[in-house]
């Protein structure tokens, strides 16, 4: 009715100039077009050159007949638009949507009235030159696209082409997505199959453009997927890989794991359907594992539980090792355990190995195994159930090597056990001895490893010096050696004295200086300590000592290299002390030091009248003792060679009494000195000879002296007993 309408106003309009206004004119759907484009029919004019759309011959004015639109054609009657006119036919009429076009047409809109016009060769151009598109020609023809097919008996890709439709972007610039939706309803499976190979895309890429789901399509094309090969078939393929390459990876997966499409099948199902293994369905889908659980939206504990396998049984499918399982992931071994729930020993277990082999498999040490887990060792071994020792069976290391693996030292290995050096013996079952051979040190490397001194040492091990010694089979002095100390700093070190350590040594002094190849003088030296201050230490006397070191005296001067009166100082005590301590009298300690008296008194630094003081014995009675009866006997045990000799050790007021004991004159002692009289009082002071004679004190007449008779200054002189 409205193409008869149209037909009619064109026919008033050539009638009557007057007529010739731009009018609306309303095609089917309702559009409006602009009058104009009919105008030039009613003008006397010739109509524009439209090669291969209309005739050329000149239209007069009143001539009604030949302005007359044709019923059938309209403008275009037994014409048509093809390539070479399109634009021309269209442009100089000025037609330039689809509403006018029809109006023109003069027909009942019709996909026959249509395409009897327009070739469809030249559709792409003119859709474009109307600025419309498939989607608007199918409205305005009220047809579906399969329809549009049937009719021009050309396949939706050949269709395709001829609209110049070379990518999804262009499709569905040519039609909606929602009237797309609808043609792939239309050209049901094999339809989309085409279209899809002529895009050259998957099935998931258009599904994107689509926001449509594959089981949303899969209800509209009322299709049911029961089974792979069902699936397979459906798309045309031969195989799972033909499958793949027309639908994608992520097409696949989301119909098999999709409950709504029907298939309902896992990945466990599919790979017993295909029997193929996991790493032969990666290989065919061309996706790597990390892929794989992206695209399926699940982590590796869950496939694992689809699969009704342990890591281990993954890893063997996929014939690789933990470390390119995480490096295939892209995840840190924690990340990996966190995931799975399990820890280390868990991890283990599943796949059958040992730590050992673990470290190997991730090509990492045990200290980066630590970091990555963010746990000490002392972790290590609770959540393997492991001592240390059983780790260090384990690794097949010895703890020198555990400690090159952790590149840590003995003392920080024992905070992170948490244990002290007896623990760690007490764990690996190895003694002192061992352990050191181990870390290949000796105890002084220990010591310093530990950053602790013997005394600590000790008490870590809870034995004494001795039971180490007995460990380290050593004795003192080899002990002294490795820690390059000496024996006072050893004592400083364990904080005892010289008696502790004996009895920490079980061994007395003498056998210490033995071990230690030492003098006892050579000890004193070492300790700072004299005699004294050492028998104080030792809580001994002088005498215990002497049995202890199985020394005489005389040896224990020697031992020092000192002499008695050194000793007497040394000790502080008396030489009367000395010969009551060692029970012994005068003339024993003279014999037992092989000494004479005079010596005794040079090293006592006394005289001979100091001597009787200290021992309390008289002069006389100590001569007597030593068998002393003789001049001779008395300057040469006295070592008097000179006067002076005899002034030095022996005092005047005892020298009279001395020789009245020895029956001997003061001339005879003097001539065996080689001195006069008159010379030894020049000695005194140049006393005279009465002043001499009172000095000597001898009790006796000046005879018995010998002092009568003396020649003195060229005169003979007597001492005056009376004077």
């Amino acid at each position: 009715m409205y193409a008869k309408s149209a037909a009619l106003l064109l026919l008033l309009s050539a009638l009557s100039p007057a007529l010739a206004s731009p009018v609306a004119v309303h095609a089917n759907n309702g559009v409006s077009a602009p009058g104009p484009v009919n105008a030039v029919a009613a003008r006397d004019v010739e109509v524009s050159d439209c090669y291969g759309c209309e005739d050329k011959t000149p239209v007069k004015k009143g001539n009604k007949k030949d302005k007359k639109p044709n019923n059938k054609l309209g403008l275009f009657k037994g014409k048509k638009i093809t390539k070479e006119n399109v634009r021309q036919c269209l442009h100089e009429q000025g037609i330039d949507n689809l509403d006018i076009f029809f109006v023109n047409l003069g027909l009942d809109i019709s996909v026959d009235g249509f395409f009897a016009v327009v070739d469809i060769d030249v559709l792409a151009d003119f859709l474009l030159a109307l600025h419309t598109n498939l989607d608007g020609l199918l409205l305005k023809l009220n047809i579906s696209l399969d329809v549009l097919l049937v009719h021009l008996q050309i396949s939706i890709d050949d269709l395709l082409i001829k609209l110049n439709i070379t990518s999804i972007d262009i499709l569905l610039h040519q039609i909606s997505a929602h009237r797309l939706i609808d043609i792939l309803v239309d050209i049901k499976i094999d339809g989309l199959l085409k279209l899809l190979v002529h895009l050259d895309i998957h099935l998931d890429v258009l599904l994107t453009h689509l926001n449509l789901s594959l089981s949303e399509l899969l209800v509209k094309l009322n299709i049911q997927i029961t089974s792979i090969d069902v699936l397979i078939h459906l798309f045309g393929a031969r195989s799972l890989e033909d499958l793949v390459a027309i639908i994608g990876v992520d097409g696949l997966l989301a119909i098999i794991f999709d409950p709504t499409i029907g298939l309902h099948i896992g990945v466990h199902d599919l790979l017993v359907k295909l029997n193929i293994s996991l790493s032969q369905l990666l290989v065919k889908l061309d996706i790597s594992l990390h892929d794989l659980l992206v695209r399926l939206d699940i982590n590796l504990a869950e496939l694992l539980v689809q699969l009704d396998i342990n890591l281990g049984q993954l890893l063997v499918q996929l014939d690789i090792t933990l470390g390119k399982l995480l490096i295939e992931l892209d995840v840190k071994l924690h990340d990996l355990l966190v995931v799975l729930d399990i820890d280390l020993h868990g991890l283990l277990v599943a796949l059958d190995i040992d730590l050992s082999v673990l470290l190997v498999q991730l090509d990492i040490t045990l200290a980066a195994l630590l970091v990555e887990l963010d746990i000490t060792l002392a972790d290590l071994l609770v959540i393997l159930k492991l001592d240390i020792h059983g780790l260090l069976v384990l690794l097949k290391v010895d703890i020198h090597g555990l400690l090159v693996a952790l590149d840590i030292d003995l003392a920080a290995l024992l905070v992170a056990l948490n244990i002290d050096i007896h623990g760690l013996l007490v764990a690996l079952n190895i003694t002192l001895v061992d352990l050191l051979v181990v870390l290949q040190v000796d105890l002084h490397g220990l010591l310093v490893a530990l950053d602790i001194d013997l005394a600590a040492l000790l008490v870590a091990l809870r034995i004494d010096l001795h039971a180490l010694l007995v460990d380290l089979k050593l004795d003192l002095a080899g002990l002294l050696a490795v820690l390059k100390i000496d024996l006072h700093a050893l004592l400083v070190s364990l904080n005892v004295d010289l008696a502790g350590l004996l009895v920490q040594l079980q061994i007395t002094l003498g056998e210490l200086l033995v071990n230690l190849h030492i003098s006892l003088g050579e000890l004193l030296v070492v300790l700072k300590v004299t005699l004294g201050e050492l028998l104080v230490h030792l809580d001994v006397s002088l005498s215990a000592l002497l049995v202890d070191l199985q020394l005489n005296l005389a040896g224990l001067l020697v031992a020092l290299n000192i002499n008695i009166g050194q000793l007497l100082v040394q000790l502080n005590i008396s030489l009367s002390a000395l010969l009551v301590e060692l029970k012994l009298n005068l003339a024993g300690l003279l014999a037992l030091l092989r000494i004479n008296l005079g010596t005794l008194l040079v090293h006592l630094k006394l005289t001979l009248g100091g001597l009787s003081k200290e021992l309390k014995i008289p002069v006389i009675k100590i001569l007597v003792d030593l068998k002393i009866t003789t001049v001779d006997a008395f300057l040469s045990n006295l070592n008097i060679r000179t006067v002076d000799d005899l002034l030095a050790v022996v005092e005047l007021n005892l020298l009279g009494k001395i020789l009245v004991s020895l029956k001997a004159t003061l001339v005879l002692v003097l001539s065996k000195l080689n001195i006069t009289v008159e010379a030894l009082l020049g000695k005194l002071g140049g006393i005279n000879i009465d002043t001499l004679y009172r000095k000597l004190e001898c009790g006796c007449k000046p005879k018995a002296l010998g002092l009568v008779n003396i020649k003195i200054g060229g005169i003979y002189v007597s001492a005056n007993q009376g004077y």
